[in-house]
């Protein structure tokens, strides 16, 4: 595991803002990877050089070629857990990168 989850503050919705730290920064050639595993990233994002994902009120956002990405909670059901889940998924999508 070469991931780090910070929480970053409760916000005022009620949601809970985290930062996912990766040890490698995410590239637009990982974003085939999210698809393929049920993330929606919209296109229009990807090509002003973001990367935004979501899943089950989950949105990760970043800038490419950073190793920090925002992620928020919309959702009674979203928590930690899932943010530990993306991570995951983050961490192995860039680490089979050669």
């Amino acid at each position: 595991m070469s991931f780090k989850v910070h929480i970053v503050e409760k916000l005022c919705c009620g949601s809970t803002a985290y930062v996912v730290e990766l040890e490698k920064p995410i590239r637009k050639n990982h974003v085939p990877a999210f698809i393929n595993a049920g993330y929606l990233v919209p296109e229009h994002y990807t090509n002003l050089g973001l990367f935004y994902s979501k899943k089950d009120g989950l949105i990760a956002t970043c800038c490419f070629d950073r190793t920090s990405i925002n992620v928020r909670c919309s959702g009674d059901s979203v928590g930690q857990n899932n943010v530990n889940q993306f991570a995951e998924i983050a961490d192995n999508i860039i680490n089979k990168e050669k």
